[in-house]
């Protein structure tokens, strides 16, 4: 119930043309291509394949982990089922996949935490990001703040345990 009533206050309560304008840029951040330009992008822009072969095997375990909880639990996405403002179009949500975990928040984090790594001095910046992108799930409609936090732990987990199990991934470099 408390997931409901957050998601709701975050939907309704704060509703703005600011945030109705921004929100659906925000979310892009997460979004899967976003996650594939990530991986490639750091692959032309690093010496150390090591390195981004890591994190597309981050990217690949995040993946199946948020894929695999997602068709089996298979909870409805918000605006499904509840009294909420969807702010995407219906076309957009009529191709959604099932809400538990946000795949979004998992390639935020996944995004945030490999750019923390690679450029610590502007950690607050990145994971400040990828919290936005997971209050852009719930502000659109799409995500309860239970989707939002569990797919960051999914992300930001994986990720961790892969840089530290590499002793470093590719020093920075």
């Amino acid at each position: 119930m408390l997931d409901l009533s957050l998601m709701q206050w975050i939907n309704v309560a704060w509703s703005n043309w600011i945030f109705d304008t921004t929100m659906v840029w925000v979310t892009r951040f997460g979004s899967k291509a976003m996650g594939f330009l990530f991986v490639f992008i750091l692959f032309i822009s690093t010496k150390s394949r090591r390195g981004t072969f890591l994190y597309m095997v981050s990217f690949g375990i995040n993946a199946v982990i948020f894929q695999t909880l997602k068709y089996g639990i298979r909870r409805a996405r918000p605006f499904a089922i509840h009294d909420v403002i969807l702010r995407i179009s219906s076309e957009e949500a009529s191709h959604m996949n099932p809400s538990f975990p946000s795949a979004h928040s998992a390639i935020a984090l996944m995004i945030a935490t490999t750019l923390s790594h690679r450029y610590g001095k502007y950690r607050f910046l990145w994971y400040s990001l990828a919290g936005l992108v997971g209050v852009s799930r719930v502000y659109l409609g799409v995500h309860y703040p239970s989707d939002v936090i569990v797919g960051a732990a999914i992300g930001y987990g994986v990720t961790k345990a892969i840089i530290l199990a590499s002793k470093g991934g590719d020093e920075r470099g």
